[in-house]
């Protein structure tokens, strides 16, 4: 049987785009929505608010952010600014740990923070992720 133009105009293509549209829609949702499908700021704002308690000083590169909508008091962290020792300094109680950001001034404050703190909870920021540390003395 010898197939025409026809055939494969008329059914093939049409059925290939289908395939691929409904493929392209899967990967999508596979490997984008993660990214897309993180919680907003406000919405982590809120969350913090009640991940720790009123009285709470928090610590770190991302507590401003996060703490704009909550009264909580926050001390921001640079390279170089408010990351040599923070907690004696600054009378903090909760850490937003960015490893990237926070981990290196950190590190050189107090190199055995990871044991010290108590680890509370990880917060997702698009694609980052923030760790929340209660200061346990």
């Amino acid at each position: 049987m010898k197939m025409n133009d026809e055939f494969f105009s008329s059914y093939w293509v049409p059925a290939i785009f289908i395939v691929a549209a409904i493929a392209s829609n899967v990967v999508g949702m596979l490997f984008l929505a993660p990214a897309v499908s993180a919680p907003s700021l406000p919405e982590l704002s809120r969350q913090l608010a009640l991940d720790v308690p009123s009285d709470a000083v928090v610590w770190g590169a991302y507590a401003p952010a996060l703490c704009l909508e909550t009264g909580l008091k926050c001390v921001p962290t640079f390279k170089g600014y408010h990351d040599e020792t923070p907690i004696e300094d600054f009378g903090v109680t909760h850490l937003l740990v960015d490893e990237e950001k926070d981990g290196v001034a950190l590190d050189a404050a107090y190199d055995d923070w990871r044991q010290r703190f108590k680890k509370i909870k990880t917060y997702r920021l698009g694609k980052s992720f923030v760790d929340l540390y209660e200061v346990v003395e």
